[in-house]
């Protein structure tokens, strides 16, 4: 049966339009249980990861014969989900977003949340908020979970406690952070990611 070896930029919604699944239809297959258990949540994978990839059932469609028809085809999308904030203070007003060839415009909600449907295969955008004339470059797909290294970085350096996204272990400069974390969480300030340092990190980045 094949297994897809989890990549940089995939998402289970990117994997699922690529096979021509709705992604739930992978995430919940019974195969798939041991990396539901290790991940938890289906658009947090890391490269490496392997998920399984049943055979596709095809449909059919009786048609009269004799006549014209029309057979529509749903796209597979996904859905975008971004908080902006500043200095703890969410921000508001007018977004665009350019994203695969497509120009979508919309208002940012009073958490400062953009939610908007985007194509499933989409790994790159282009956030503008209007009123601030800021532009934000966004890597779709690009997450890390929170309890590998990569992970907790992406985060600090989204919440600007972290300068350096490069960083893929452990660093004492990570570390160091990460007791400012314990210690603000009331947790054991070893500097290490363990599991309620990831959970902390995943309820102040918001994912």
């Amino acid at each position: 049966m094949p297994i897809h070896t989890i990549a940089r930029h995939d998402c289970i919604s990117s994997i699922a339009a690529r096979y021509g699944f709705h992604w739930r239809d992978l995430w919940e297959h019974p195969d798939n249980q041991a990396l539901r258990d290790r991940r938890k949540n289906p658009n947090l994978l890391y490269p490496g990861d392997e998920l399984f990839i049943p055979p596709l059932q095809l449909g059919t469609q009786s048609l009269a014969s004799g006549q014209q028809h029309r057979v529509v085809v749903k796209a597979l999308g996904a859905t975008l989900r971004i908080r902006l904030q500043h200095d703890g203070e969410p921000i508001s007003g007018a977004y665009v977003l350019e994203v695969a060839g497509q120009r979508l415009e919309g208002e940012l909600d009073g958490d400062g949340q953009l939610e908007q449907s985007i194509p499933a295969t989409a790994t790159r955008a282009r956030l503008l908020v209007v009123e601030r004339n800021e532009q934000f470059d966004l890597m779709i797909g690009d997450l890390d979970p929170a309890d590998t290294p990569s992970g907790a970085v992406e985060r600090l350096v989204n919440l600007g406690l972290f300068t350096d996204r490069s960083v893929r272990e452990l660093t004492p400069e990570l570390r160091h952070v990460l007791m400012l974390v314990q210690r603000e969480e009331q947790l054991d300030a070893t500097g290490e990611l363990d599991e309620s340092t990831a959970d902390a990190l995943v309820r102040w980045h918001g994912c």
